[in-house]
């Protein structure tokens, strides 16, 4: 069934809000079209009938244009439901299939009642859209206007079908639907008396559901009412005929009031009426008039309206006029609107004031002389009557009645509405109104004069309506009447005193004074002006005549009435002066003893008499002088100037005696002639004790709490008291009686409650300070009945007890009391109480309330709690009451509380079961409604569904309707998701049931939008300029409920993308809204959308706008006055009343605030500087209050960045590769990514931060996706690589942008750190582009236009951004220190490509350079610290790596090395005692399961840099070799300590960093080792230990002889590594494997490097022995540990055999691969498969065939390039083997020549260490037949070793010739050295 009425009432809803402005009046005209005949039937669904029955009978009906079978149950239900309503069966048939539809798991019985709901759903939208027709305003817009005035008028003139052939308009159906809604509320009422809580019997409703039918009935009546009485300027004379026969035959009814007042308006005469000449209609309302009715007064009001119609007519007589109005007086017209008035409050009540006022009026005006004949012709009664002794008529009192009407009249309406009587004014006939006073007051007899004081009473109300009748009374006797008079009544105070004396006093008088009085009290009560003129008066000391009164012999009424006068001069408002006349009454009841008088008499006159005037008028009083801030704050008053009005010297304490011990607590034990007294005066002494409770201020400045009657209140209450025990009872006893029960109980039932809310939240700040005291709610965990009690509370009707009963559980929900550990008492006691299910309904019902809130307040809490100011009328608590409800369920399910709480009862989650909770369907049978599923209903509301199914989504978001409270409920589904008890259920729940998270993100809107009524306190300027108006607490929380939404989608993300548990699909869809655009059409996905080109003026996404909504400024409606200077509240700190509010945000407070401010002006006297005193407190209280709107606004605003950039860090880092097409991933990026720089760059501190985070995650996104694209680029072909490059100049757009930022001043370190790793990932990028366009171009050296661009900006910026990277790099937080060094490491590796360097230029030229390599020294102490066994943190090592990784990078090339080593390098390097600091290797260094790195792992990150950095500078600067080489040395010889360890103790099983160490080591060994004398070489001093501590690692490492691959693993990292396998085609080795064998190759490469090196260090003619000229075999079993003299030349054949061997090996790998590559095309897919496989690419999968052959390819291109590079290595190493046996061997033999024949001895001189030297001994012969023997093999490799010219380039023949050279060589020194041997061996025989 469609929901269109449901539509229509929320179009019209936004027209009425909106008055017509945002209508479109094309889509409003259709739907009321197509509604016209659904409103005019009205209630009217169709008749039953036999016809209907028996086609649901036959199971096949229509149901939206299809047909439909029908089962068995259905039909029985829809026939039940048929009659259950008396309405058409099929309607009901299409009723149950609706719920059904949406309520597929609800049995029978659940659907019937949710049928009975909708149905009467339907009929009050019905009614309520005639009402917004018809009541509403007129439209701004013109033409929509005439189109809603003319569809109107076809409503109201148009012609129905009524029951029995009749037809009718629509008022006279309104009439007729009034009686059968009564009707059918008898029967329901009749039911509800038999039905059950539990249904047992099929298709019958429960007893909840029809007394829930009943109630809205009951609402559809008075909707009906309110619709005829919007009706009532349509209505024609037929039509007003049946109104009157209607109240003829009705007479009293609930409905009486609605028609009456409807009758009255449409006879309210005015020219164009057309009922003026409506003939028929003026003949038959007299015979109407004329006949019997059953409420005759009734007809006497009817008559009084219908002689003001007559006055109007044409031709009417003015006797027929007087009769007409004669007959209304005498059938007691005035009486029945005075009762009428009377009428308890309800919801048409100022409706019907205001129209009885109209007709009171109007008879005043334009009936006067009729009037004044009607009271001569009482007057003649009266006199006549008064001279007979035997009266014959009887005396009425008519126009006394109208007096007091006139009186009654005007205290029930809003105040100063009586103005026009004063003033003549405002509307017609106004002139006479005062006349009509004047005349009145001329009034003599007494029960007359007693009415007009009255009236005049009325009229007092108000403040300027008092201050009139103020200046009434005190006129000179000659413009007033005497008794009238402030003179007339001082005179009767005084006259008093005399007459009690003589007890002598009249009754008449008695009630003349009384009334007098109430003039008095009126004018006092609203008129503080007025009341301190009375109080002052020069003549006569009224307060202190009226209290010396009381303790005289006089009625007690007259008591009363002078102490409820006395009790008016007590109210607010007055300033000082009223504080100072509180104080005087206080000092007056002292003098005359009051409390012992009134005590006494209430015992002895009271007591006896059953009834208590007096104790009641002076409970009030005490209640009047008690003033409290809420009072004060309602009145714009000082907090000072009210709150403390006892006088110095005068106690509280015996007046909270008098009330709770004499009278309260006595209440019931007394007896009453009228039980309202009872309550009455239980009311009074309640009122007092909650005013004293509230008056006291905790720390308040000035206050005595010794004699302040709220401590001593407080005190009993917080002991074992009568007083606590009384109000428990009370609260107990009063939860289960009813408002019909007794009277006047639910008002005392109300203040109990204040007194206990207002107890719990001051009693902590008492409790601290007396050690006596029990805290009430640890009293309250003895007597669980009252909490139960308590809680079925929220189930009465009464707003405010429901607000104070939630505060009240709120409050318990926190105390200590209800927690033991981490149970929660108060969530067991009403678990487990009988009531359970009620209490779970009724705080379901406050959340379900039809009507939604509005979003204010704050207003409110000044008219309810504690002290709470008057107020006329009702205060419409459903926004507070939503607001406790929600707060309750928030506070209990926050973090950290104790679960399960009373908030996850509340909320319906099972928590019995151990475990997570269970949250139940509502849709599930025998389900029950809980809090959680009405609040999300409600945030469903106007929240569409994304997928088909079918769904009734109506009206606006509640998020944009009520965003207070959208935000509170958002924030709790956000807490339920985060709880561990219950945030795998709600989860579910809502993204199973509810779809939650795509449809509310899809929703809510990106900007603020206009809406709560007013004009609001403020405006939102957006950064386009646009602006809208709007309450600052709407802004705000429209902000924090759009921040939930996106940390809900964030939490639903991250879970969705669980690896265990992943839903992708799901989280593929939250992306695609995340990154798509609200304008997308349907069907459209995000990957179409970023396909295509870019163009500017595209939507910008979801994403982008909810960013750029974010950025507003708020301009405050409230401008404080200007050029204030704080003279009074100067030196205040204001900052010290900063508290955080409910969210978080650090506002204001306004109860600290005015302690403040009230700690300097209680010094201040009275009537001194107050002038400049109020001016200053306005200043500050308006901005104060300016003030925390801003804070909640930007506060609001940093929740929301936290959020977005918390959804687009998820989104980015949790299946965003995954879940996102390959194509839209970097255009998507692209479209994020301009949107941060703009935001960034103003620094917000609740900006910057969350989005340069953000800022870093997505160009590290973009970084690591380009990878990725790299492969799929690269995979479509190298001609295809440019097209898919990334956009030059949008990221150098960006770059700049970003540079721009961090030059912004005062930025913030995180932020600048965060600005860094973007730039940092920035760089990374441009180098990855530069590596891709290497790979696929031939001009390996050209830059791209990337890197052009971003080092041209550089080098822009360079003279600013280095010296600020700098300062950071140098004083910055550790942690941005390292990110600042990384930063500049990759802006030196950008620049270095330029032949000027202008990075370097500037920090070299700033000196920061120096400064780094200076800071080496100067951070010695925090490197220290780094190496103990646990530090506190490394965070000093993590800096100097990335120093070092600078200034490595700075020593790369050779200006940098040249800087570097300016910068006094190793001179600084040199006197560093942190790299000596080399930890003892032991068990207590090595501990595996410590989460740091070993102490031996740190120093080798301490000492590594060091060495690389040493042989950077070495190896690349351009000074002279021997100056540098000579400083190196100095800083070797100044560690040789530590270096000799690193050389000597390397363990069997060495390390990588054990490795790369000795490579460093060995290296730089190798760089200073010609700067030593070939003296100290040959010794172990000085230099000489490192030579020989090297050469013993050669004799390791040359060859792999002796296992030196053998390696230890030395953290989880590096067990990963052993079980990866290393990517590259024909690698079969794990990723560890092939970093161990990379490590000992550069370390045998160095080691070769420096024998070669060292060797030549002998001199010019002579060569420095560093081979050990042994034969092979001699030292082959030795263990390498044995080895420690150096390695021999047999170790260096053999290594040379394996470089040998390494080279063939790689020249067959590359003769394969370039035979695979010739031959690609034949490569099966198999192969193809295996060899891609090896690229260890993550896209494999995604690839087809085709990209996965070219990447096949690609991968053989780089397996042969890696081999090219292999073979060069080997070459240069077998190189440099041959050159060191060459030289070795060769030179052995010219010595051995030379020495042969210079002294003809085939001996030869030692060499230069022990061992080292030339052969000798008798061995030598077999020593070179056995190394020709071993070098013989190898050298035939050689000769035959092909060298390609393909690979060697024209290197090639050289190299090949340079080869046979050296082996020929090594061939002739061996043959030769071996025939030297042998003559030598014939020459020793």
């Amino acid at each position: 069934m469609e929901d269109g009425i449901a539509s229509l009432y929320s179009l019209l809803h936004d027209v009425a809000a909106s008055e017509g402005e945002a209508a479109s009046q094309y889509e409003l005209y259709k739907a009321l079209e197509d509604h016209r005949a659904r409103l005019l039937a009205l209630f009217d669904f169709g008749a039953r009938s036999q016809k209907e029955k028996q086609e649901v009978e036959s199971g096949k009906i229509v149901y939206e244009g299809k047909r439909l079978l029908l089962n068995d149950e259905f039909k029985r239900a829809a026939l039940a439901l048929a009659d259950e309503l008396d309405i058409s069966e099929l309607y009901c048939a299409r009723l149950l299939k609706d719920v059904e539809l949406e309520h597929p798991n609800a049995d029978s019985n659940a659907r019937i009642e949710r049928a009975v709901v909708r149905y009467h759903d339907e009929r009050l939208l019905t009614v309520r859209c005639l009402l917004i027709l018809f009541a509403a305003g007129t439209p701004n817009d013109a033409n929509l206007a005439r189109l809603l005035d003319e569809y109107k008028t076809r409503l109201a003139t148009a012609m129905l079908d009524l029951p029995g052939g009749r037809r009718a308009k629509l008022a006279e159906k309104v009439l007729i639907e009034i009686d059968n809604v009564a009707r059918a509320m008898s029967a329901v009422a009749n039911a509800l008396t038999n039905a059950t809580t539990n249904v047992t019997a099929p298709y019958k409703l429960a007893h909840g559901t029809l007394a829930l039918r009943l109630e809205r009935l009951r609402d559809e009546r008075r909707q009906l009412g309110q619709l005829l009485h919007s009706l009532s300027g349509h209505l024609s004379g037929s039509e007003l005929g049946k109104v009157l026969e209607w109240l003829a035959s009705h007479g009293q009814d609930d409905m009486t009031p609605y028609v009456l007042v409807s009758l009255l308006g449409a006879l309210e005469p005015y020219p164009e009426s057309p009922l003026l000449a409506d003939a028929q209609f003026k003949t038959h309302v007299p015979k109407l008039l004329e006949q019997e009715w059953k409420t005759p007064d009734l007809r006497a009001t009817v008559r009084l309206q219908w002689a003001q119609f007559l006055r109007a007519v044409e031709g009417t007589s003015e006797e027929a006029v007087e009769r007409t109005m004669w007959l209304a007086v005498l059938d007691d017209a005035f009486g029945f609107m005075s009762r009428l008035v009377a009428l308890d409050a309800f919801d048409f009540k100022s409706t019907m004031l205001h129209a009885l006022e109209r007709l009171v009026i109007s008879t005043i005006a334009h009936m006067s002389p009729i009037l004044r004949r009607i009271k001569h012709k009482q007057e003649d009664v009266s006199i006549a009557n008064a001279r007979s002794s035997s009266p014959e008529a009887q005396e009425r009192q008519d126009i006394a009645a109208l007096f007091a009407l006139v009186g009654q009249l005007y205290s029930a309406l809003p105040p100063d509405s009586g103005l026009k009587f004063w003033t003549g004014e405002g509307v017609e006939g106004a002139e006479r109104l005062g006349a009509f006073v004047r005349w009145a007051a001329e009034s003599r007899d007494a029960p007359t004069l007693q009415a007009t004081f009255e009236m005049v009473a009325g009229l007092s109300t108000g403040r300027e309506c008092a201050e009139m009748a103020f200046n009434f009374l005190a006129a000179s006797p000659h413009e007033s009447s005497g008794v009238l008079s402030w003179t007339h009544l001082f005179a009767t105070l005084e006259g008093f005193h005399t007459v009690a004396t003589q007890g002598r006093v009249n009754a008449t008088e008695v009630y003349l004074t009384a009334s007098f009085l109430k003039i008095m009290r009126a004018v006092a009560t609203h008129s503080p002006a007025a009341r301190l003129a009375l109080h002052h008066h020069p003549q006569f000391r009224l307060i202190q005549t009226m209290l010396a009164l009381v303790p005289a012999a006089l009625p007690l009424e007259l008591k009363a009435a002078l102490l409820d006068t006395a009790s008016a001069f007590c109210g607010v408002g007055a300033g000082a002066q009223g504080v100072e006349l509180c104080r005087s009454i206080w000092a007056q009841m002292e003098r005359v003893a009051l409390i012992r008088g009134v005590e006494r008499e209430l015992e002895m006159v009271e007591a006896p008499a059953r009834t208590y005037p007096s104790t009641l008028a002076v409970v009030k009083l005490l209640g009047a002088l008690v003033h409290t801030p809420k009072m004060l704050r309602a009145a714009k008053m000082l907090v000072d100037e009210g709150v403390d009005t006892l006088p110095e010297g005068v106690s509280g304490v015996p007046y909270v005696t008098f009330v709770l011990d004499s009278v309260l607590l006595r209440i019931a034990q007394r007896e009453y002639v009228d039980n309202a007294e009872k309550w009455a005066l239980m009311d009074a002494c309640l009122a007092f004790v909650e005013r004293a409770l509230a008056a006291l201020e905790p720390g308040a400045v000035g206050v005595d709490v010794a004699r302040h009657p709220g401590a001593e209140v407080l005190r009993r209450l917080l002991g074992d008291t009568p007083l606590r025990a009384f109000l428990l009872a009370f609260i107990d006893e009063g939860a289960s009686s009813s408002s019909s029960s007794q009277q006047g109980v639910e008002k005392s039932l109300l203040r109990a409650l204040r007194i206990l809310h207002r107890a719990l939240e001051i009693q902590q700040h008492f409790i601290d300070g007396s050690p006596d005291a029990s805290p009430l709610d640890e009293a309250l965990t003895w007597t669980p009945r009252v909490v139960v009690q308590l809680a079925l509370y929220v189930t009465r009707p009464e707003q405010e007890m429901v607000l104070l009963a939630t505060k009240v559980l709120a409050l318990l929900a926190e105390s200590t009391s209800f927690r033991a550990g981490r149970t929660d008492r108060l969530a067991m006691i009403l678990q487990g109480a009988d009531e359970s299910l009620v209490i779970q309904d009724g705080f379901v019902r406050l959340l379900r309330e039809d009507d939604l809130p509005s979003d204010t307040g704050e207003e409110e809490e000044m008219f309810t709690g504690a002290g709470c100011a008057p107020v006329d009328g009702e205060v419409d608590l459903t926004a507070s009451i939503k607001s406790a409800v929600v707060g309750l369920l928030i506070q209990g399910t926050a973090p950290g509380c104790a679960a399960p709480s009373v908030a996850h009862f509340l909320l319906g989650y099972d928590c019995h079961a151990g475990g997570e909770a269970i949250l139940q369907d509502p849709e599930a049978a025998h389900a029950r409604i809980s809090c959680l599923h009405v609040i999300l209903a409600a945030l469903s509301q106007g929240v569409p569904r994304l997928d088909n199914q079918h769904h009734r989504t109506v009206g606006t978001p509640l998020s944009v309707l009520v965003p207070v409270l959208a935000e509170k409920f958002y924030r709790l589904v956000l807490q339920l998701c985060t709880h561990p008890l219950t945030a795998a259920p709600t989860l579910r729940y809502l993204r199973t049931r509810e779809d939650f998270f795509a449809r509310h993100l899809a929703a809510v809107p990106a900007r603020i939008v206009t809406g709560g009524g007013g004009e609001g306190d403020g405006m939102v300027v957006y950064e386009d300029g646009s602006s809208v108006q709007q309450a600052g607490a709407r802004a705000t929380a429209f902000l924090r409920a759009r921040a939930w939404i996106l940390e809900l989608v964030a939490l639903e993300l991250h879970v969705l993308t669980d690896p265990e548990h992943p839903q992708l699909q799901r989280a593929a869809r939250l992306l695609e809204l995340i990154f798509g655009t609200d304008t997308e059409e349907q069907g459209s996905g995000l990957q179409e959308e970023f396909l295509q080109p870019f163009v500017a003026s595209r939507h910008a996404s979801r994403v982008v706008e909810a960013l750029q909504a974010l950025a507003m400024e708020w301009v405050d409606a409230t401008q404080p006055e200007q050029g204030v200077e704080l003279q009074v509240y100067r030196g205040l700190n204001f900052d010290t009343c900063l508290r955080p509010d409910e969210a978080g945000c650090d506002v204001y407070d306004v109860g600290a605030l005015l302690a403040l401010l009230g700690s300097v002006t209680a010094t201040i006297p009275i009537g001194g500087g107050r002038d400049q005193l109020r001016r200053e407190t306005r200043f500050v209280l308006e901005t104060v209050a300016a003030e925390n709107r801003a804070r909640s606004l930007q506060h609001a605003r940093g929740l929301g960045y936290a959020a977005w950039a918390r959804v687009v860090q998820v989104a980015l880092s949790k299946g965003f590769a995954r879940l996102l097409p390959p194509e839209a991933r970097e255009a998507v990026l692209f479209d994020v990514l301009p949107a941060l720089p703009g935001p960034l760059r103003r620094m917000e501190p609740v900006a910057a931060e969350p989005l340069a985070q953000t800022l870093v995650a997505l160009v590290a996104r973009l970084r690591e996706d380009r990878r990725h694209q790299t492969v799929l680029q690269a995979s479509l072909g190298a001609e295809d690589v440019g097209a898919g490059a990334l956009p030059a100049d949008r990221l150098l757009a960006l770059f700049r942008a970003v540079l721009d930022c961090v030059m912004v001043p005062g930025a913030p370190g995180m932020v600048r750190g965060n600005l860094y790793s973007t730039l940092i990932h920035y760089l990374h990028l441009v180098e990855a582009e530069k590596a891709l366009h290497r790979a696929t171009d031939s001009e390996e050296d050209a830059r791209t236009e990337l890197e052009a661009g971003t080092l041209a900006i550089v080098n822009a910026f360079v003279d600013r951004l280095i010296p600020e990277i700098c300062k950071d790099a140098i004083d910055g937080a550790e942690v941005w220190k390292t990110v600042a060094f990384t930063l500049l490491d990759s802006l030196v590796r950008l620049s270095r490509t330029e032949k000027r360097h202008s990075v370097l230029q500037a920090l070299a030229k700033t000196g920061y350079l120096q400064n780094f390599v200076l800071d080496l020294k100067h951070s010695e102490e925090e490197l220290f610290r780094v190496l103990a066994a646990e530090p506190d943190d490394l965070n000093a090592l993590y800096v100097y790596e990335a120093k070092m990784s600078l200034l490595i990078r700075l020593a790369q090339t050779r200006q940098g090395a040249d800087e570097v080593y300016k910068a006094r390098l190793f001179s600084t390097l040199a006197t560093c005692e942190f790299l000596d600091a080399r930890p003892d290797v032991d068990d207590a260094y090595l501990d595996d399961t410590s989460f740091l790195p070993s102490v031996v792992t740190r120093y080798h990150q301490l000492l590594l840099p060091a060495l690389q950095l040493a042989d950077s500078v070495l190896s690349s600067a351009s000074v002279t070799t021997a100056t540098a080489a000579k400083q190196a040395l100095s800083f070797v010889l100044a560690h040789r300590e530590t270096l000799l360890a690193v050389l000597r103790d390397v363990p069997p099983r060495v390390t990588l960093s054990v490795l790369s160490t000795l490579q460093l080591v060995v290296s730089l060994c190798s760089f200073v080792v010609p700067q030593v004398p070939a003296g100290e070489l040959a010794g172990y001093s000085g230099f000489g230990a490192l030579h020989a501590a090297v050469l013993a690692i050669s004799a390791r490492y040359l060859s792999s002889r002796y296992g030196s691959t053998d390696a230890r693993l030395t953290d989880e990292s590096e067990y990963e590594l052993t079980k990866t396998r290393a990517p590259g085609y024909g690698v079969n080795s794990s990723v560890f494997e092939v970093r161990l064998y990379d490590a000992v190759a550069l370390l045998r490469k160095w080691c070769i490097i420096y024998l070669t090196t060292a060797s030549r260090c002998g001199g010019d003619s002579d060569i420095l022995y560093v081979l050990l000229m042994t034969p092979p075999g001699r030292e082959g079993d030795l263990h390498p540990t044995a080895l420690a003299s150096g390695p021999s030349v047999t170790d260096a054949i053999a290594a040379l055999s394996e470089a040998v061997s390494s080279v063939e090996a790689t020249l067959a790998d590359i003769y394969d691969l370039a035979v695979k590559l010739n031959e690609r095309e034949t490569l099966g897919l198999e192969e193809i498969d295996e060899i891609a496989a090896a690229s260890g690419s993550e896209l494999l999968a995604d690839l087809d065939v085709p990209q996965r052959r070219l990447v096949a390819y690609m991968e053989l291109e780089r397996a042969q390039t890696a081999a090219n590079n292999r073979l060069l290595g080997s070459l240069h190493v077998m190189d440099m083997l041959l050159l060191l046996l060459c030289e070795h061997l060769q030179h052995d033999w010219q010595r051995r020549s030379f020495a042969q024949g210079a002294l003809g001895l085939g001996t030869s001189t030692a060499g230069p260490l022990a061992g080292f030297g030339p052969i000798s001994g008798a061995s030598s012969v077999e020593t070179m037949e056995s190394l020709r023997r071993h070098l013989d093999p190898t050298l035939s490799k050689l000769q035959v070793l092909p060298f390609p010219r393909e690979i060697l380039g024209a290197d090639a023949p050289s190299r090949q010739k340079f080869v046979e050279a050296i082996c020929r060589r090594i061939q002739e020194a061996t043959a030769e050295q071996s025939a030297i041997d042998m003559d030598d061996d014939d020459d020793m025989s």
